[in-house]
């Protein structure tokens, strides 16, 4: 297959997992990635408004002192977890020779996965089957979310 493949990754080891699977599963195929950071309270930055979204630039390249083109927008904790997300990802495409686009978006993971996922015609979406939304009380499975959202085919590994 051929197409447009998401791969939706976390901070956790079955997120590096579904990219490698990804990479086997679709050789051909165009591979983004996209780590979608929480904004847990009203003043936090993009409640209430379009996320941004930002391309990462390939680790190694001038700029890979700041992943984030615009680290104002984003608190210091969210930034490091993002580039610390993505120099995993960054890892794995080099030792399969694969490149990858990688998106960083903030808010509620389900909606921003599957916004992103219908505005540029993704085929698959792929996410670690343990993903959890946790709320106090509630316990939510993102990937199941993101299945019943969606009429875009979603792979849990």
């Amino acid at each position: 297959m051929g197409g447009h493949v998401l791969v939706v990754i976390s901070r956790t080891a079955p997120s590096t997992d579904i990219l490698e699977y990804a990479f086997q599963k679709y050789p051909n195929a165009k591979i983004t990635v996209i780590h979608v950071t929480t904004a847990r309270s009203p003043f936090d930055p993009f409640r209430n408004r379009d996320p941004c979204e930002y391309v990462i630039p390939e680790l190694g390249s001038e700029q890979s002192e700041e992943l984030l083109p615009a680290p104002d927008l984003f608190t210091r904790a969210q930034q490091k977890r993002a580039e610390n997300v993505f120099s995993r990802a960054y890892e794995l495409s080099e030792r399969y020779d694969k490149a990858i686009e990688s998106v960083v978006r903030s808010g509620d993971e389900t909606e921003e996965v599957v916004t992103y996922a219908e505005n540029h015609a993704v085929d698959q979406i792929i996410i670690a089957e343990n993903s959890l939304i946790e709320l106090p009380l509630f316990h939510q499975n993102v990937s199941e979310s993101v299945a019943h959202t969606t009429s875009i085919p979603v792979t849990t590994h």
